[in-house]
């Protein structure tokens, strides 16, 4: 029915500019210059106005086109024709049919039909771009640049524009697609319709900025596209220039559309949408609707959300959808999944894709109010179409789970039974404790000095030394363990009763492994010791593999179209060194992600996106001013979304978020995080780089009078004063100081006795 409608107003237009009569054009053209009191920077152009796709017809375009280029003799826009391609439908556009030899004029009718967009839009833009409506003998580069699109102010490439974009045709098509795109999703552009934005006067930020209330989204698309309002210089000489400050794009929008068709803020006639008549349910007018089908609280205290959301004023576009909780902003998603039932529902709908879903991050236990509202895209205003309140608990039974882990693993201890190979040389020891526990004590030191020469046959239990891992499974067998000798490591209490024990007491432990052991093969004993080293030191190296990335090569025809403002940036102008808060989108929370800055790529480094979907940039202190983009790369090299930005150098650069230094998303802080069982070795790097090192044993040597700290103290000093291998010698020494130790405390009993 809306087609009908559309084609009969056709008719009738054909009709009237027969007789002379242009609809929509006639009387514009008739209009009074534009008064500057009139213009409101935050109401350029109605809704109505901008997207009415039926405000012109192809002959009337073709009229007009004539009569603005009356004195173009040459390349001029009335006369231009191309082949152009056929473009198949999408979110945007409907299909667009190609065809051989078609005008300027069937471009610009087609394009707005196809898009949604009127066609004075398109004259308006053309004029405002590139003059290719009223210059006289235009060059070819107007016609590769006509809308601008895709044309950034780069100072450092004044007059470029991406080539593949470039030509009428494509100009004309991927800009009133663009404009489609910020209808869509309304709120994920730096100006939004609705609230008041602070808007630059002029690319250069030290010209200051202005606070606007921007009320619809056509004219917040416009400040998307060019994003500067005009100063009071520009408004004082509307027709000429202002000062060093002014900008224009948005001023001559306002005057041209005013001078050619009237008040860009008049109502129209024609835009309502045609409905059939039927008793399939309306939609209300103007404002958005949508229905709350799902809702549940998870098992992981999440909440799922599913629905199905549209706007009238937009039958062809998805709209967005922001879920609050508590009250408070929490998330905003498109309404773009595929509701075939829906759209048989609503006749006024031309798409499928109005449902939308979506599941929080884990909430807190209790009560929590979820309110779901769909975002106005054209006359009315936001609507919040549901409210639950949800329960979440805590999950049950979370406990169980730690308690079966401890007890199975120390079950398989029995393993290092091979430990029995120390049996000889330790069972010597504590039989002839025993002796010497009164006076006997001569017996022992004189056997510890000559059992240590097997050194040979305990080197063997250096290897089984291994046992320091299950010597918490010696706990479960105490009074087996006096027998077995293995049951050492725990029982070094008895020893003591030698006159030598003062050593053993705060080393128990290793007084198994000091032994002259240490002399025939003392790397056999360090490696358990050893073993608790090489974990810290692994840390360190994946980080530094996982960053080479030596097949990452940006480029800037990596931004498309079709990614640009999937990102979302706090501002649009930037100091050098700013740190910018970078919304990537919350589906992309953990990922890791490459930060560029464009015009010559410049790789800022490998962040990974927070639980709240942002991730934190920071400019080079070395950028140049100027235009540039920033693009967010995936892991696999492709762009996530990029976004425009000013840098500048002035004072009033605006949208950097300060934060604080270091949080900008880098996994690898503290070196010592990682290797803090090292940092008892104070200067010595080379522990932490040998898998091997023997500097750990070294803390096992103190004497027995040393504290805690003394004795890592102690042991901090031996790691540094010389390599690993100096180990056994040390023990050697220590062990030769306590023989003789012993041996003076035995002629000191001696001579008592007597």
């Amino acid at each position: 029915m809306k087609r009908i409608t559309k084609i009969l107003s056709a008719v009738a237009a054909a009709a009237l500019a027969v007789t002379g009569l242009e609809l929509g054009v006639g009387s514009a053209q008739q209009a009074e210059a534009a008064n500057a009191a009139d213009f409101n920077p935050g109401y350029i152009v109605s809704d109505a106005q901008f997207y009415n796709d039926d405000a012109m017809t192809a002959a009337q375009v073709q009229s007009f086109l004539t009569q603005k280029g009356a004195n173009c003799s040459t390349n001029c826009l009335k006369d231009y024709r191309v082949t152009t391609p056929s473009m198949s439908g999408n979110a945007r556009c409907d299909a667009y049919q190609g065809t051989a030899n078609q005008s300027a004029a069937e471009i610009i009718y087609n394009v707005a039909k196809a898009c949604n967009i009127s066609q004075k839009t398109l004259l308006v833009l053309l004029e405002k771009e590139t003059s290719l409506v009223t210059i006289s003998n235009p060059a070819s580069w107007r016609y590769d640049r006509a809308m601008g699109y895709y044309c950034p102010d780069d100072p450092s490439r004044p007059g470029w524009c991406a080539p593949e974009y470039g030509g009428f045709f494509n100009q004309v098509y991927n800009s009133a697609a663009q404009y489609q795109r910020y209808a869509q999703s309304p709120n994920s552009w730096n100006y939004i319709a609705g609230r008041t934005n602070n808007i630059y006067y002029n690319p250069n930020a030290s010209c200051g900025y202005g606070p606007v209330y921007i009320q619809n989204q056509a004219t917040a698309a416009l400040y998307i596209y060019t994003p500067y309002q005009p100063n009071k210089a520009a408004l004082n000489n509307l027709y000429g220039s202002g000062d060093g400050c002014s900008a224009y794009g948005n001023r001559n929008f306002w005057r041209l559309w005013t001078d050619w068709f009237g008040s860009p803020t008049a109502s129209v006639s024609n835009d309502k949408p045609a409905t059939e008549p039927s008793a399939t349910p309306k939609p209300a007018s103007n404002n958005p609707q949508g229905n709350l089908d799902e809702i549940k609280v998870n098992s992981d205290m999440t909440v799922f959300v599913r629905g199905w959301a549209f706007d009238a004023d937009t039958p062809k576009a998805s709209i967005r959808v922001h879920i609050h909780v508590d009250g408070k902003p929490y998330a905003s998603i498109a309404a773009d999944k595929a509701r075939p039932d829906v759209n048989n529902a609503y006749s006024t709908l031309s798409i499928d894709n109005v449902g939308f879903s979506y599941t929080t991050e884990p909430l807190s236990a209790g009560e929590h109010k979820i309110t779901v509202y769909a975002m106005n895209a054209g006359g009315g205003k936001n609507i919040a179409f549901a409210t639950k309140t949800v329960t979440v608990k805590e999950p049950a039974a979370a406990t169980p789970k730690p308690t079966a882990t401890a007890t199975p693993k120390p079950s398989a201890t029995p393993k290092p039974s091979a430990t029995a190979t120390p049996k000889p040389p330790l069972t010597v020891v504590p039989s002839q404790t025993p002796k010497p526990t009164a006076t006997a004590t001569p017996k022992p030191t004189a056997t510890a000095t000559p059992k240590p020469t097997a050194a040979p046959q305990p080197s063997a239990t250096a290897k089984p030394s291994a046992t320091a891992k299950p010597s918490a499974t010696a706990t479960p067998k105490p009074t087996e363990t006096p027998k077995p000798t293995a049951t050492t490591t725990p029982k070094p209490t008895e020893t003591p009763k030698p006159t030598a024990t003062a050593t053993p007491k705060p080393t128990q432990p290793p007084l198994t492994v000091i032994p002259p052991v240490k002399s025939e093969e003392p790397t056999a004993t360090t490696s358990p010791s050893a073993s608790a080293t090489p974990k810290p030191t692994e840390t360190p190296a994946p980080t530094a593999t996982e960053g080479e990335t030596s097949t990452f090569a940006p480029s800037k025809d990596d931004l498309t179209a079709d990614t640009k403002g999937a990102i979302e940036l706090p501002g649009a102008s930037f100091a050098p060194g700013d740190q910018i808060t970078v919304n990537v989108g919350k589906e992309h929370k953990g990922e890791s992600v490459k930060v560029v800055v464009f015009s010559e790529p410049q790789d800022l480094g490998d962040l990974t996106v927070n639980g709240d979907g942002t991730v934190t940039v920071q400019l080079p202190d070395t950028i140049v001013e100027g235009e540039h983009d920033l693009a967010i790369y995936d892991a696999d090299g492709n762009v996530i979304g990029w976004h425009d930005l000013t840098v500048t150098t002035g004072d009033a650069a605006a949208g950097g978020e300060a934060t604080d230094a270091g949080t900008a998303g880098g996994t690898a802080t503290d070196a010592g995080t990682a290797a803090t069982p090292s940092a008892t070795l104070s200067p010595s790097a080379s522990a932490s780089t040998d898998d091997n090192s023997t500097t750990a044993p070294l803390s096992v040597i103190p004497r027995s009078d040393q504290s805690a700290d003394e004795t890592q103290a102690d042991a901090s000093g031996l790691a540094v004063t010389g390599p690993a291998n100096v180990t056994p010698i040390i023990a050697i020494v220590a062990l030769g100081v306590a023989a003789g130790l012993g041996l003076l405390l035995v002629a000191r009993r001696d001579r008592m006795e007597v």
